[in-house]
């Protein structure tokens, strides 16, 4: 969302060196991901990455960003508040929803800081900050990050294939309490209900049916809700996928052939 719209890119670093021939290589608006080209910049050193998959709740990090639009290589700290948080979005075919999976943080991030990275404590890359939920539009404790190894394989999509290209199983999923995990007979919440299956997608081609649990899929349990949208996302097109699945009490696995949809739509 920083670059999207705009019609002329620079980039300035620490030291106030500027560099006005900026190349938008591709862009990935579904999960807010562009990637960019410094033509001819020389020596630059690049930040360390990290893995974004080993991070924990409670883990200390530090967020580095251009506050208010104001206040340049502003340094704020927190922990990780949380991780595989949700954030509802949709293509314009609405194929997809809560598809991003976000990690949160409790370090101060305002309006401007979106782009810039959230270090661990050993000075790696884990996330680059995207976004606030806010009722005033100021920071209110509540700031959501886009993993590292996930912003890693949307810059490498782009970079070799100039687009972002997504598994999709055709699926609109709800959630899981404890008096509807009960009335599927299970001792507690887990797996992903199937609320609506799309017409001609992977999902109706398997059998899925409104009303099933998903439990696992492609070997990987479905813990929550939130798990198997990056899965399904993960997916490369065309691969089949064992699907395990709670239908009328009983497990039920069937077989699905992951479908694509394209991150330029």
């Amino acid at each position: 969302h920083v670059v999207g719209k705009a019609q002329r890119l620079q980039i300035t670093k620490s030291d106030g060196t500027q560099y006005s021939h900026v190349k938008l290589v591709g862009a990935d608006p579904l999960n807010d991901v562009a990637f960019l080209k410094i033509e001819g910049a020389k020596d630059l050193v690049p930040a360390q990455l990290g893995d974004s998959g080993t991070t924990r709740v409670g883990q200390q990090v530090i967020a580095i960003g251009n506050s208010l639009g104001r206040y340049q290589n502003t340094v704020t700290s927190g922990v990780i508040s949380g991780k595989g948080r949700p954030v509802q979005a949709a293509s314009d075919n609405n194929k997809v929803e809560s598809l991003i999976d976000l990690l949160q943080t409790d370090a101060a991030i305002n309006p401007g800081n979106s782009g810039g990275p959230l270090f661990n404590s050993k000075g790696e890359v884990i996330a680059i900050n995207s976004q606030i939920y806010s009722r005033s539009g100021a920071f209110n404790g509540l700031a959501f990050s886009i993993p590292i190894n996930m912003a890693k394989n949307i810059a490498d999509q782009l970079k070799d294939k100039g687009e972002v290209v997504r598994g999709w199983l055709g699926v609109r999923i709800q959630g899981l309490d404890q008096t509807l995990a009960e009335s599927f007979g299970m001792e507690k919440p887990q797996g992903a209900l199937v609320a609506q299956v799309e017409e001609n997608s992977p999902a109706a081609k398997a059998g899925i049916e409104s009303g099933d649990v998903i439990l696992q899929y492609n070997g990987k349990a479905v813990n929550k809700t939130a798990d198997l949208p990056a899965l399904v996302a993960s997916t490369p097109i065309g691969d089949k996928i064992e699907i395990k699945l709670l239908r009328d009490g009983n497990q039920v696995i069937t077989a699905a052939y992951a479908g694509d949809l394209h991150g330029n739509v």
